[in-house]
């Protein structure tokens, strides 16, 4: 006879959080390495930096730091939870300011040439210069220069939305992949700098309409000269979209105009020539690729199973009055035991 334990109805099996609930996780590996890069840069090129020392002291304190977010638990007040998960993002234009001090650290002055002569290999000309003229529309001026503006708020709003959802460790790998993509970036202007059309290539462009001229007042009071190659704006951007076609498709739509928008508008703006559109868009492809699957493995290397998280109840009447695409949870329906036996 089967014992009756045996014969007890299976309970669903509810997704839990990690059973460490201390320790690091990809995105803490992946910044403290990125530090330690950039703090050996630093420290070649002190007697080259003004306030080099500081610069240095201020990145072995953020690695102790992050040594010390180990300590910090996983679970407990949402708000620290969030900050835990998806702290560097919010350091991302900090970081791209500190590109345009170590890019001149390793090689003075710009490879503006080389890029250069690849775009001409390409096209023959000059993108970045002629397309704005050959397509002098108002209304399609005004979109492009739209999109490129909306780069800034695609990582956090696609992040508080899988968070506010409840969908933290997809949040994770969504973070994790657009720090690689823009850290990645950040590497390859520190160690091949290049300015851009908007200074090697200038050109007289008429500050009309709205978009247009607050583009350029944001690039004059915080762009980060040499941060061109590639276009870090088409690598995140493309970072976006593919995180949204993998976790979030109804949005891949808007998701999908607006990089588009970014991918055409770096060029039309004269901000980035054409090349550096193609290497973002290489680049962020091949990084939202490989990310999940690194996250996986650091997360296997630290014995840590990525779990999918529910939608949590205490949000759920919240969030399904706000937003109707909610996916709904399919619970596999667990066959009946054959009885026969008994």
């Amino acid at each position: 006879m089967v014992p009756e334990a045996r014969l007890a109805p299976r309970r669903a099996v509810i997704p839990i959080e990690h059973p460490r609930l201390r320790g690091f996780n990809p995105l803490d590996w992946i910044t403290m390495a990125y530090f330690g890069i950039t703090g050996i840069v630093l420290a070649t090129g002190l007697d080259r930096i003004p306030g080099g020392v500081p610069l240095l002291l201020l990145h072995v304190g953020i690695v102790a730091g992050i040594a010390l977010l180990g300590f910090l638990p996983r679970r407990g007040n949402l708000l620290v939870q969030f900050f835990r998960d998806t702290y560097p993002l919010w350091a991302l234009p900090l970081l791209y300011q500190e590109v345009g001090i170590l890019n001149q650290v390793v090689w003075p002055g710009s490879f503006d040439h080389v890029v250069i002569r690849w775009e001409l290999a390409l096209f023959g000309l000059y993108p970045s210069r002629h397309l704005a003229e050959w397509f002098p529309f108002p209304l399609l001026n005004e979109g492009l220069h739209f999109s490129y503006m909306t780069y800034y708020a695609l990582v956090p709003v696609l992040g508080l939305w899988l968070y506010l959802r409840g969908r933290w460790e997809v949040c994770r790998v969504f973070a994790t992949t657009v720090m690689m993509t823009f850290l990645t970036c950040y590497l390859i202007f520190i160690f091949f700098p290049v300015e851009g059309p908007h200074y090697v290539l200038p050109r007289v462009v008429p500050e009309n309409g709205l978009f247009p001229p607050l583009v350029h007042r944001v690039l004059e009071s915080g762009a980060s000269r040499g941060a061109a190659f590639p276009s870090s704006h088409v690598a995140g951007a493309v970072a976006v979209l593919w995180m949204t076609a993998r976790f979030e498709r109804p949005l891949v739509p808007l998701m999908g105009l607006l990089c588009a928008g970014i991918f055409f508008g770096t060029v039309y703006g004269g901000f980035h020539y054409a090349v550096d559109a193609l290497a973002g868009l290489a680049l962020g492809i091949a990084i939202s690729i490989a990310g999940p699957r690194i996250h996986s493995w650091m997360l296997r290397r630290a014995r840590l199973e990525p779990l999918r998280i529910r939608f949590p109840d205490r949000f759920r009447p919240l969030m399904t009055a706000l937003w109707r695409f909610r996916r709904p949870i399919r619970v596999r329906p667990v066959p009946p035991r054959d009885r026969s036996v008994l």
